[in-house]
């Protein structure tokens, strides 16, 4: 399968990187394809709620002049979609927050309330770092996950939150190993 992983890290080393990354080589290693996108480098603008996207049906259409559009074409293009982030204020970085906003691209005939998405059909799973624990920091993002999932008509692969998290020397001894089992679920889910 062709997965697409999305880096929202601002840190390219940081403990999301360390955790996509051993996402990444069991994905590999079971033998699927995987293109990583880092946010950071990407020029990706807020949501600016014009709706051009909505004129537009057979692609984003989004008007903005950035790496949008072609971000949105290699989601279209792959089989799954990862989301990585880590945990700021109980939910997505600001990197991942703006591509999620902007997948609004994605979805046609909002107006009408039942809304087609290029990418349904599609799995899509997410991985989040905190340095705090899951219990009153990490669970409302698996929630709000799994409204985005169903919004855009996605399989809700699932997420993998990995809590005490300080640094990519000192994870938890069990992250690893969840991180792995984690990327053999989604194919299997």
């Amino acid at each position: 399968m062709k997965i697409l992983s999305v880096l929202g890290s601002p840190r390219k080393q940081g403990n999301t990187a360390t955790a996509l990354g051993w996402v990444e080589d069991e994905l590999r290693r079971e033998g699927h394809q995987v293109a990583r996108v880092d946010l950071c480098d990407s020029r990706l603008g807020p949501c600016v709620e014009c709706f051009h996207c909505q004129q537009v049906t057979d692609k984003p259409g989004c008007a903005q002049k950035d790496d949008g559009n072609a971000l949105f074409g290699r989601m279209i293009q792959s089989d799954v979609i990862l989301l990585a982030t880590p945990m700021f204020f109980w939910a997505y970085s600001a990197q991942l927050k703006i591509l999620i906003d902007r997948s609004i691209c994605l979805c046609k005939g909002i107006d009408a309330g039942d809304p087609q998405c290029l990418i349904q059909g599609k799995r899509i799973a997410l991985l989040a770092t905190a340095a705090g624990p899951k219990k009153g920091n990490m669970d409302l993002i698996e929630k709000t996950f799994g409204r985005y999932a169903e919004y855009l008509r996605m399989y809700n692969a699932g997420t993998c939150l990995l809590s005490r998290c300080v640094a990519p020397d000192q994870f938890p001894r069990a992250a690893q190993s969840e991180a792995r089992t984690f990327a053999q679920g989604i194919l299997s889910a």
